[in-house]
């Protein structure tokens, strides 16, 4: 405003300074999680820094399913955004223990997320009096061992209670129906005096009969069953005789369920527990259309650099995993054209065989994945070590010979014929180097370019991106051209100082090049051009030394 009293007016114009861009290595990953568990909330897509923090919204049963996840956090990956894919098609895998001839007990158990990975997992179910051990095992070897567990529901170590509240990777599940009812006929006269009754569709208790009040005929009919509210119904002729309530707060809920019915009716009870060993199978994994649907998800999350599916399934001839993995790249190459570079990652099958050479069907797979926004490795297994390894570097080093860790019994043997099939092929090899350990051996996309000239060239796509959206609405002037040029020249000259574009290796063309102008056609319809070349610095793969001796 115009003064009116003589006196000084200042204005003050604050310089337009561009936010931070947002850290490289932030990896969206797609897949089958676990349901949540009671009294935890979570969205369908999450953001996880630490491994503490995925088992806390996840759970074990995840990390079975997804062993991405936890790699890739052991690897360095800055931050990971899941996306529990919703499927109507994938199931969990799942075992009846005690079922057959002989064996009128039953125990139930699915593993806690969907998928094919659980598949083989063994449940060991032994007897210890009254209580009973259970034992999970993958290949021999414990995973997880529980003891002094009660099949009684409402006592302080039910089985199912347990489980759920060490996070197991499987779960105790009930028929589909509140109770299930069981007639039993018992014949006092003849003396074979007893009836097996089934407790919640999992508990058997033997009934034996002594002296009942009142005493029955010679044929009696009695009838157990358990309500929702877990009690026990004996009926005779339709009538009922008494409730016993499974009581939650007495010290050992078995031993006062056996006294309340002695005292009430002179009836002794056993209880016969399940003892059997089984295997978990039937686990599916989900359709390739929901893996491709799931992808949309990440469309939303705009600092998602790297992506890779947790795919359980490969298919026959990895024809399966070939249709995920070139949706991957579909999704990578929309959101790169809106100046949000993507890389996506994926692995051979693990089905493939190992021998002298690479496996046709494996450098098959990666002649139709030929793409600058893709990498595949090989051997199967380290997909999230090597993704969380590439996010933990800097933009602009590259992953070739770098050690990957936290790989567990993952034991890669490629053969030096191998290695040297796959990177004909433009894939990545995962082999041990003496004195390196287990190392990613030259990091190139399926197209043949090293990833981290893929990842600098999107950083600066990016940084221009979060510039030029600072300008919109700004006066189409010289002075308004000239600030957008110097913003872009920071964000270059930093890149620069970073190494992470290079001038010629004879200094005769600069790192970058930048031009800022607008014609007067753009000027009538408010467009600004922005031309700007930009040369990444490569990684050395190859060192070629000349010896001379001299004598």
């Amino acid at each position: 405003m115009a003064r009116i009293i003589p006196g000084v007016q200042v204005t003050v114009v604050k310089e337009v300074v561009p936010p931070q861009l947002a850290p490289s290595g932030i990896l969206g990953l797609v897949g089958l999680v676990a349901p949540a568990r009671a009294g935890t909330s979570r969205q369908a897509v999450e953001r996880v820094g630490s491994w503490a923090r995925f088992r806390e919204l996840y759970g074990r049963g995840t990390a079975r399913v997804m062993p991405e996840a936890q790699q890739a956090l052991q690897n360095g990956i800055s931050e990971l955004v899941v996306v529990d894919l919703e499927s109507t098609v994938a199931s969990a895998a799942a075992v009846t223990l005690g079922v057959g001839a002989g064996a009128p007990n039953y125990l139930h158990f699915a593993a806690r997320a969907a998928g094919p990975r659980a598949n083989g997992l063994e449940v060991s179910l032994t007897t210890q009096g009254n209580a009973c051990e259970l034992r999970l095992r993958d290949g021999g070897s414990d995973v997880e061992v529980y003891r002094n567990l009660s099949v009684l529901p409402g006592d302080a170590s039910y089985i199912g209670s347990v489980l759920v509240a060490n996070d197991s990777e499987i779960e105790l599940t009930r028929p589909g129906v509140a109770f299930q009812p069981f007639a039993g006929v018992v014949n006092v006269a003849g003396g074979a005096s007893q009836l097996v009754a089934t407790i919640a569709g999992h508990v058997t208790v033997t009934v034996a009969v002594a002296t009942a009040t009142p005493p029955p005929p010679p044929l009696a009919i009695f009838e157990v069953e358990v309500g929702e509210a877990d009690f026990i119904r004996f009926q005779y002729d339709g009538a009922t005789l008494f409730d016993l309530p499974l009581d939650p707060n007495h010290p050992t809920p078995f031993e006062g369920f056996r006294a309340a019915l002695e005292a009430q009716s002179g009836i002794s009870v056993q209880l016969g527990l399940p003892e059997a060993n089984g295997t978990l199978t039937g686990g599916v994994d989900a359709s390739d259309a929901e893996y491709v649907d799931a992808l949309t998800l990440l469309e939303d999350v705009s600092d998602v650099d790297l992506v890779t599916v947790a795919l359980q399934s490969f298919g026959t001839a990895n024809n399966r995993a070939t249709t995920v993995y070139r949706a991957v790249i579909a999704h990578c190459e929309q959101m790169s054209a809106d100046a949000m570079g993507r890389i996506g990652f994926g692995q051979v099958s693990s089905a493939a065989p190992r021998s002298s050479d690479a496996d046709p069907l494996e450098l098959g797979m990666a002649n139709l994945l030929r793409s600058d926004r893709f990498v595949l490795l090989a051997p199967h297994g380290a997909l999230g070590a090597v993704v969380g390894r590439i996010g933990g570097l800097s933009y602009q080093q590259s992953p070739t010979f770098k050690t990957l860790g936290g790989l567990g019994d993952f034991r890669p043997v490629l053969r030096v014929e191998e290695q040297r099939s796959y990177l004909r092929e433009n894939m990545v090899p995962i082999a041990p180097v003496p004195g390196r350990g287990v190392v990613v051996v030259r990091g190139l996309t399926t197209d043949g370019d090293q990833i981290n000239v893929r990842r600098i060239a999107d950083r600066a796509v990016r940084g221009v991106r979060l510039i030029g959206e600072l300008f919109i609405g700004k006066l189409n002037t010289e002075d308004g051209r000239n600030a957008l040029k110097q913003k872009l020249t920071e964000l270059l000259l930093q890149m620069q100082s970073e190494s992470a574009i290079v001038p010629s290796t004879d200094g005769s063309d600069p790192a970058f090049k930048l031009d800022v102008y607008s014609t007067q056609a753009d000027f009538a319809q408010g467009i600004v051009r922005v031309d700007m070349a930009v040369r990444p610095v490569r990684a050395i793969d190859f060192i070629y030394a000349t010896v001379l001796v001299q004598v």
